[in-house]
């Protein structure tokens, strides 16, 4: 289910995104063909703890549609041309139609 029209006027900021599909002989992360897609990038310092108890800082958040899916390991380049890693991923599901995404909520 497609963003509401309210909140898609938000998403001003064009992000590319390249999903990891697995490792190289030598361990190096290796992603598929990378495609842009619309986002709201906002620059916010917050505290995350991961389900093992690390703490990690987060420095980005990014909200994009749930049109398309996105993963912890995927590649995400944002506008100012930096490539932080992804550090949780959140997926909100439709209230109106259970089951599907409504749109996802990144913190890098």
């Amino acid at each position: 289910m497609p963003l509401e029209p309210e909140l898609r006027a938000m998403l001003t900021q064009t992000i590319t995104q390249a999903p990891y599909t697995g490792q190289d002989a030598y361990g190096v992360p290796t992603y598929g063909g990378a495609f842009q897609r619309v986002a709201r990038v906002q620059l916010r310092l917050e505290r995350l703890t991961t389900p093992t108890g690390q703490e990690l800082r987060s420095t980005t958040y990014v909200l994009c549609d749930g049109d398309q899916p996105v993963h912890l390991k995927d590649k995400i380049l944002l506008p100012d041309g930096s490539s932080p890693p992804i550090q949780h991923v959140y997926q909100a599901e439709d209230p109106e139609h259970p089951g599907v995404t409504h749109h996802f909520e990144l913190r890098m």
